[in-house]
C-alpha cells in the first residue's frame, strides 16, 4: 500500500485523533485497511464486471465532498464531524465484499433466498445457470450492501460470522 497523501478532508478528520474520545484512532492505519479491504471486491467472480469498487473510488469521494461542501458548512465542522463523514466514505462500499465461502453458502441464507425467490425467472434467459446465480447474488449483495456494513459495525457480526471475519483476513493477508 502505498502511503498517499492525505486528502484536506481527511487531513481534518485526522486532527480528531487529539480528542480524547478517539485517540485510539489512527486513521491512516484504518486507510490503508480498508485500501486491503476494498481490493477484495470484484474477485472470486462476483462483482468483477463492475465499476471498481477501491480505494480510488474513495479517493474520488473525498474529492466530490471537498467541492460539494460549502465553505460555510466546513467553518462550522468540527474535527469529530470531519472523522465521521471521512470513515461513513471509507465504509460504505465494503458490503459488497463477498468471500468465497459466502458465495458458496449462499442458498442456506434465508434472506437471499427471499430476495431470489421475488425475482426468479425475472433474468436473460441467454445466461448460463452458474452466470444467474452470480447475477441474483451480486444484486442481493448490492441491494442490500449498506444493511451488510451496518449489521458489521453494530455486530456481533450481524450476518457475518466470526469464520467469514477469518475468511476477510486470510484473504488479506495474501497480498
Amino acid at each position: 500500500m502505498e502511503n498517499k497523501q492525505l486528502s484536506i478532508i481527511e487531513q481534518r478528520a485526522q486532527r480528531a485523533e487529539e480528542l480524547s474520545a478517539f485517540s485510539g484512532i489512527k486513521l491512516t492505519y484504518i486507510r490503508n485497511q480498508i485500501e486491503k479491504i476494498l481490493a477484495l471486491i470484484g474477485r472470486n467472480g462476483i462483482f468483477d464486471e463492475y465499476t471498481r469498487h477501491d480505494i480510488s473510488h474513495i479517493d474520488q469521494l473525498l474529492a466530490i465532498a471537498e467541492w460539494i461542501i460549502p465553505e460555510q458548512t466546513t467553518q462550522m465542522m468540527t474535527h469529530a464531524d470531519w472523522l465521521m463523514l471521512v470513515l461513513a466514505i471509507y465504509f460504505h462500499d465494503m458490503g459488497m465484499l463477498v468471500t468465497k465461502k459466502e458465495f458458496v453458502n449462499r442458498n442456506q441464507n434465508p434472506d437471499y433466498l427471499k430476495y431470489k425467490s421475488k425475482y426468479d425467472g425475472a433474468v436473460d434467459k441467454k445466461l448460463t445457470p452458474d452466470a444467474e446465480e452470480r447475477f441474483y447474488y451480486q444484486e442481493y449483495v448490492r441491494t442490500n450492501h449498506a444493511k451488510r456494513i451496518n449489521s458489521w459495525i453494530k455486530g456481533p457480526f450481524g450476518c457475518l460470522t466470526i469464520e467469514d471475519v477469518n475468511d476477510i483476513i486470510v484473504e488479506i493477508g495474501k497480498f
